[in-house]
This record gives C-alpha cells, structure tokens and sequence, in this order.
C-alpha cells in the first residue's frame, strides 16, 4: 500500500471512502464509498453500534475487498490516518464492548483482518485524503458539528 499523489494536486478519479456515527461516538454507525469523478455512491452499509475509527476503517476494507474482487486497480482515499495505518498493520483497536448491538461490527472486523492476511499483496494504493488542501473527502456524510465562535 504504497503513498502516492505527492504532488498535492486534488485527485478527479478513484475511490473515496468516509465513516460516520448518528448521536455520539461510538454510535449507530455506517460507512460509504464514493467515485471520485463521477460523484456515484458504489455501496452504503449500516454497521449497527461502533465508532467512527472503527467506520472508516471498515469502509477501506470494503472498498479494497470490492476492488480487488473485480481486479481493478484504483486508488483509494481516506481522510482518516488511523484506518490507513490499521489497514497497513492489520490491526484495529476498540474499547467498545462486544455485546449484542456490536456483534454485526465485531464480525466484519474479524472477516476483514482474516481477508487482509490472505490478500497481503492488494493492488490499490490507499491515500490519506488532505482536508486542508482539497476541501472535505467527497465520501463525507455531512454530520460533523460545528463548532460556535462566539
């Protein structure tokens, strides 16, 4: 999973993902992917109770497990660095509790470390989408709060 586009410039194709909670982190939570030059959503999946790390991280893996599935080669973004450095790692890491509302997360999370340690060698760069640079990552769900100047 090699860094690529260090050039800065504002990508116009690949993939873009994002994650969100509803009403707190951790929360009721989904995730979705985006193509980045025609603005088509190319799949939503509601996770049920986890959060946000855990959102992001789940929508790379579905994207690159969708990917590669189709042998295309596309490049990925994230605007979250610690989905990217799991994803590298194999690795995740929760302090929610595995109950009955988090099972649904829990076992994407084990298919999605078993896929990776099979598929080591994936052929899709993911990329940390810059935020300061290229304005929010297309794939965003819209719900962050705003914070009040006064």
């Amino acid at each position: 999973l090699e860094e690529i586009n260090n050039n800065q410039i504002k990508p116009i194709s690949g993939w873009c993902v994002d994650g969100s909670t509803i009403g707190g982190n951790p929360g009721k939570s989904e995730y979705r992917c985006v193509d980045i030059e025609s603005g088509k959503e190319l799949f939503r999946t509601h996770i049920g109770f986890a959060s946000n790390n855990i959102a992001e991280f789940l929508a790379l893996m579905q994207a690159l497990i969708i990917s590669n599935g189709m042998c295309k080669k596309v490049t990925i973004y994230s605007d979250s660095q610690i989905a990217i450095n799991w994803v590298r790692q194999c690795y995740y890491n929760t302090m929610v509790a595995r109950e009955e509302e988090t099972e649904c997360m829990f076992k994407l999370l084990e298919e999605s470390l078993a896929w990776l340690r099979v598929n080591k060698k994936v052929i899709n760069d993911i990329v940390w989408w810059r935020g300061k640079l290229w304005g929010e990552i297309i794939a965003d769900f819209g719900r962050k709060k705003i914070k009040k100047r006064w």
